[in-house]
């Protein structure tokens, strides 16, 4: 898990367990647009909370400048940031689901 900076900077509205997606509704290539829909129905079958911040519409402002940056520099959408740690990319977060960390690192207790 890395460190990115504040992503409250971008203007979103943020749940208090601060799950986000960050997706693009004009994806470049159709991996991308399975990939943003594989995560955000991931997410939505843990009926985990989570907002969802689109890039191809957020405004530009700091926080979303450094995302798209991210991006450009060869980070692939969906990313899902827990708080202001980047989780992952797709690959990264369904490795996670494998594996059965993603339950716990985003603090479902299953019982």
């Amino acid at each position: 898990v890395d460190e990115f900076g504040d992503i409250g900077d971008a203007h979103i509205e943020v749940p208090r367990n601060r799950i986000v997606l960050v997706t693009t509704s004009m994806p470049s290539t159709r991996k991308m647009r399975v990939d943003c829909r594989r995560i955000m129905l991931l997410l939505e079958a843990k009926k985990t909370p989570f907002a969802v911040m689109d890039l191809a519409h957020a405004p530009t402002d700091d926080g979303t400048k450094r995302l798209r940056e991210t991006v450009q520099s060869g980070a692939s959408l969906p990313l899902l940031y827990m708080g202001t740690k980047l989780v992952g990319e797709a690959e990264t977060v369904q490795g996670l689901e494998d594996d059965g960390a993603l339950d716990g690192l985003l603090g479902i207790n299953w019982v």
